[in-house]
């Protein structure tokens, strides 16, 4: 795989890299787009301003794996490169720990200050209790995201885009046909 990089011209690489990571970006773009047709349908206008306002979290969660995920996956690629396998393995080992203590510290503390969380992000009255009841049983769920989406980044560090795609797309497909555990 590194004789590859070594090798090839960089549009090729670029486009080897980009496509996976796109499809994967529509294929959760269509599930988003799923997920709130559903809520929008069976709950109606209140469900769909409560995942709305929601938003915000999603994101900083999402910000947060990209941060750990995309700076360890980089600085692994980089010790690739050089032939540094084992200091490459230490990156690895570390970016993991941090991305499981930040996922978790962030999944306690939305859990604890749900309520709180909503108030902030101008949840109040009937759209309070749908957010609430949205948020409270997601955000045990926070850890996860946090661990799929910087994990991913470093798999795509360590050179292998079409696996961090079919991993995307495995849990989507999975969520999309079976959404019940």
């Amino acid at each position: 795989m590194l004789e590859r990089l070594e090798k090839e011209k960089i549009s090729k690489l670029i486009i080897q890299y980009s496509l996976p990571a796109l499809v994967a970006m529509g294929v959760n773009i269509f599930y988003n787009l799923a997920d709130r047709f559903f809520i929008g349908y069976y709950i109606g206008r209140m469900g769909i301003a409560g995942v709305s306002l929601t938003m915000p979290i999603s994101t900083f969660n999402l910000a947060t794996g990209l941060l750990f995920g995309i700076g360890s996956g980089v600085l692994m690629s980089i010790n690739l490169g050089k032939g540094d396998l084992k200091r490459g393995e230490g990156i690895l080992g570390n970016g993991f720990t941090l991305l499981f203590l930040i996922g978790i510290l962030q999944t306690i503390l939305l859990f604890l200050f749900t309520d709180k969380v909503i108030l902030a992000l101008g949840g109040s009255g009937e759209l309070f209790n749908y957010t609430m009841s949205y948020l409270k049983p997601l955000s045990l769920g926070i850890f996860l995201q946090v661990m799929y989406v910087g994990t991913n980044e470093m798999i795509i560090g360590s050179g292998a885009p079409k696996k961090a795609m079919l991993i995307g797309l495995i849990g989507c497909f999975r969520s999309y046909f079976y959404p019940y555990p």
